[in-house]
C-alpha cells in the first residue's frame, strides 16, 4: 500500500513539473505534496488511501485556508470510490469531500504503469429526499489544468468560502469517452480505445500492449500485474463481443416434415 502511494505521488510530481504549471515543489511527502504554481498560489495535494474522518478534512481545510494555501484531495478509486452509474447515499467522509470538490471527488489509479486521475461526479437526484446521488465518471484529466479557486461550502461548523484546487476543464461527465454507461468502459480505456471499438482494433491494441508490458520483455516492477490487467480487459471485451454476435445465438430449426 505505502509503495503504491509513493509511486503515485512520484508520478504526479513528475507530470506536474513536465506540464510547466509548477514553479517549485515545496514539500514532497508522496501522499502529501506542497506545490507553488506558476501564478504564485500554493497548493497542498493529499493522496487519500483510507477513509478520513470528516473532522480531519475540516481541520485541514481550515488550517490551509487560514495560511492562504489551496487544498486538493485525490482518492484511491479502487478502494474508496463507488463504481460508475451507482446510486448511493454518501457517508460522512465522502459527503465532506464532495462538498470540498463542488459535487465531485478526484480519483486516481495506475493502469499499465500510467497514472490516471479523473473526476467522479455525484449528481443529486430530483425528488429524492434521502440524500442519494448518482455516480458518473469523467474523462482522465490533464494535470496541467491545475488551478486554485474559492469554493463556498455550506456545512454545519464550517460554512463559508474555502481555498481549494482542482483540475476542472468544464467538460461534463456525459461527454467523456471513458465514462459511464458502457459496462466495459474501463477495459476499453485500459487498451487505449473508446467503448465499442471493433474487434480488429481491440486485437491490435492488445498485441501492441502485450509487447510493451509482457514480463519477459519488460523488466520493470509491476509488469506481471500490468500484463494480467491487459489480459483480463481483453478477455472481457472479446467475451462480450462473442456473446453479442449473431452467430452466438441459438439457431432456429424447422420442424421435421412428416411424410404421408
Amino acid at each position: 500500500m505505502r509503495f503504491d502511494i509513493y509511486s503515485v505521488g512520484a508520478k504526479l510530481v513528475r507530470e506536474l513539473e513536465a506540464a510547466g504549471t509548477v514553479r517549485q515543489v515545496l514539500h514532497d511527502g508522496y501522499d502529501i505534496i506542497h506545490l507553488e504554481l506558476m501564478d504564485g498560489h500554493e497548493v497542498m495535494i493529499y493522496l487519500v488511501e483510507r477513509v478520513i474522518p470528516p473532522y480531519e478534512i475540516r481541520t485541514i481545510i481550515n488550517a490551509n485556508t487560514a495560511a492562504s494555501v489551496y487544498s486538493m484531495f485525490i482518492a484511491w478509486r479502487a478502494m474508496l470510490l463507488p463504481d460508475d452509474g451507482q446510486v448511493i447515499e454518501p457517508d460522512g467522509w465522502m459527503d465532506a469531500l464532495i462538498a470540498v470538490g463542488g459535487d465531485k471527488i478526484y480519483g486516481f489509479e495506475t493502469l499499465m504503469g500510467q497514472l490516471m486521475i479523473y473526476p467522479v461526479y455525484f449528481e443529486a437526484l430530483p425528488y429524492n429526499n434521502r440524500g442519494e446521488r448518482r455516480v458518473r465518471y469523467g474523462a482522465p484529466i490533464d494535470v496541467g489544468n491545475i488551478r486554485a479557486r474559492i469554493q463556498p461550502i455550506a456545512r454545519p461548523g464550517w460554512d463559508g468560502a474555502w481555498r481549494v484546487a482542482d483540475f476542472e476543464t468544464g467538460q461534463p461527465a456525459h461527454e467523456s469517452p471513458i465514462t459511464s454507461t458502457h459496462p466495459l468502459a474501463r477495459q476499453y480505456a485500459l487498451l487505449g480505445l473508446v467503448p465499442g471499438a471493433d474487434a480488429q482494433a481491440v486485437k491490435r491494441a492488445y498485441r501492441r500492449l502485450a509487447r510493451e508490458v509482457h514480463p519477459d520483455l519488460n523488466l520493470q516492477a509491476g509488469a506481471t500485474v500490468d500484463m494480467q490487467e491487459v489480459n483480463a480487459a481483453y478477455r472481457a471485451i472479446m467475451q462480450a463481443a462473442t456473446a453479442a454476435a449473431p452467430d452466438s445465438q441459438p439457431r432456429r430449426t424447422r420442424p421435421p416434415v412428416r411424410r404421408r
